[in-house]
């Protein structure tokens, strides 16, 4: 049985026309599931950006009553430290805790939707949730403080005071900026 030179052309044709449809195919497969994880990372980043919005806003509304509440205190303090009376009730400036949330990040990193992020939107992104998680954590100690009036120490109890709002003002106005660097990377990756 002998294969002639036009059978074996044609055969030659066919198997080309054959692996180049396969290529053709991998291709094409290749390209949706890159446009796929594009639109995913394009979805990830509009959503954190809001959350980030969201946590700005939050912050906004907080920051003014703990920096009118730092003086405050300070002055409960010294008057205390110099034979005052310890603050009564609805004197001490309770501190208002921001209620901030990670979960639109939480979601992108778990789903690996930010593997395609620019290296720059993703730095920065990580670092204003780092700045939230800091204000959550000093949130934390201001309200483990609110519920630990101790009239007996009052002075060192109001100094407490005095140091976490110092910290929850410049862990606020920290997360502030990371947050507005953070969207503006997000905006220019988009």
């Amino acid at each position: 049985m002998s294969i002639s030179r036009q059978s074996l052309l044609l055969l030659t044709v066919e198997s080309v026309a054959i692996f180049l449809s396969v290529l053709l195919a991998f291709f094409v497969e290749e390209w949706r599931d890159d446009r796929r994880e594009i639109r995913q990372m394009q979805e990830a980043l509009a959503v954190i950006s809001h959350e980030l919005q969201s946590n700005a806003a939050e912050i906004e509304q907080t920051l003014p009553f703990h920096r009118e509440s730092l003086p405050i205190v300070v002055e409960q303090v010294e008057a205390l430290a110099n034979g005052g009376d310890f603050p009564g009730p609805g004197e001490i400036r309770f501190a208002n805790a921001p209620v901030l949330s990670t979960a639109a990040y939480s979601m992108a990193v778990n789903t690996g939707a930010l593997e395609r992020a620019p290296t720059d939107a993703l730095i920065a992104i990580s670092l204003a949730y780092q700045r939230i998680g800091q204000v959550d954590r000093v949130s934390i100690s201001l309200a483990e403080r609110n519920a630990q009036v101790r009239y007996n120490d009052g002075v060192r109890y109001l100094s407490g005071f005095v140091y976490f709002y110092g910290s929850i003002i410049s862990t606020e106005e920290a997360a502030l900026s990371t947050i507005a660097q953070a969207r503006a990377a997000i905006e220019q990756a988009q």
